[in-house]
C-alpha cells in the first residue's frame, strides 16, 4: 500500500484497555509511524469505545486519542457502538482507511468484510498477549507493525530483500 488517505483507529476498549502504566504520549506517534512504514501517510485519528478506561479523558484527548462515552452498560454495547461509528464514517466524501483493534465479534466483522468488499483498506491492530499485563502498549514502532494484518489476511508492507521497506512516496 502506498497512499495517502486518512486512517482512522476504531479501538475496543472492552477488548484491549490502555494499561494504567501505558505510556500515552508514544501510542499515537508510534501508530503514526507504523502507518508511515506501511505506506500509509495521511492524516490519523484514533477513537476508543468501552468502559475499561484506566486514564482521565482529558490525558487521552492530550494524546490525540478521542474517547466516546456513550457506550451503555451490558453485554456487547461497546461492539455496537464502535460498530455504528464505523458505518457512519462511509458518509464521508472522502476517502479513508479503517485499523480496528477488537476482539473478533460476528457483527463487526460482518461490517468489516462488507467494507473490504466496498475494496476499502481495513487494517486489524491486535496486541500481543494480556495487555492489562504489560507495562506498555506498542512501546516501538516496529510493535504495531508486527501486530498489524490485513482484513482476510496478509500483511500490509511490502518488503525488500534486505527487510526494508519500500514506499514509492517516500522511496
Amino acid at each position: 500500500f502506498c497512499q495517502e488517505d486518512e486512517t482512522v483507529v476504531f479501538w475496543n476498549l472492552e477488548d484491549y484497555p490502555i494499561p494504567s502504566s501505558a505510556n500515552l504520549d508514544l501510542i499515537y506517534p508510534n501508530i503514526e509511524s507504523a502507518l508511515h512504514k506501511m505506506g500509509f501517510h495521511g492524516h490519523l485519528s484514533i477513537m476508543a469505545f468501552g468502559d475499561k478506561l484506566y486514564h482521565d479523558i482529558d490525558a487521552l484527548s492530550m494524546a490525540n486519542i478521542a474517547y466516546d462515552p456513550e457506550v451503555s452498560p451490558g453485554d456487547d454495547s461497546c461492539v455496537w457502538r464502535m460498530t455504528g461509528e464505523i458505518v457512519s464514517f462511509l458518509a464521508v466524501s472522502f476517502p479513508m482507511n479503517y485499523m480496528v483493534i477488537a476482539k473478533q465479534h460476528p457483527e463487526l466483522y460482518r461490517v468489516l468484510d462488507c467494507l473490504k468488499s466496498r475494496n476499502q483498506i481495513v487494517l486489524l491492530l491486535e496486541p500481543p498477549g494480556d495487555t492489562a499485563q504489560q507495562d506498555t502498549l506498542f512501546p516501538c514502532v516496529d510493535s504495531v507493525v508486527d501486530c498489524t494484518k490485513v482484513f482476510g489476511g496478509g500483511k500490509p508492507i511490502h518488503a525488500l530483500r534486505d527487510n526494508r521497506v519500500y514506499c514509492y512516496l517516500c522511496g
